[in-house]
């Protein structure tokens, strides 16, 4: 999960400090960075996209094992070779 700051052009006028932003986030254990950016100057706009991109990618495609293709993790056989996927059991 990612968390992207905007408008940090607009500097004095942060509501809630990067710092309990954090504390709170940790709390929770819901993210492991912020992302600050402009949109006006252009600031980290780019390395958003991407770390949001990434994770995407991370959440929902798999390597299959056998022919190396890349597919979508809710399929129970890889769409290209036919090989049955064996389930990854996430850690609660």
């Amino acid at each position: 999960k990612q968390i992207i700051a905007t408008k940090i052009d607009l500097k004095g006028k942060r509501e809630v400090s990067k710092k309990d932003a954090k504390e709170f986030f940790k709390k929770y254990n819901w993210c492991t960075e912020i992302t600050s950016t402009s949109s006006k100057t252009g600031e980290n706009v780019e390395d958003a996209f991407i770390r949001v991109v990434k994770e995407i990618i991370k959440n929902n495609l798999q390597t299959c094992k056998s022919c190396d293709e890349i597919f979508n993790k809710k399929l129970k056989n890889c769409q290209y070779c036919g090989e049955k996927v064996e389930i990854e059991l996430s850690p609660l």
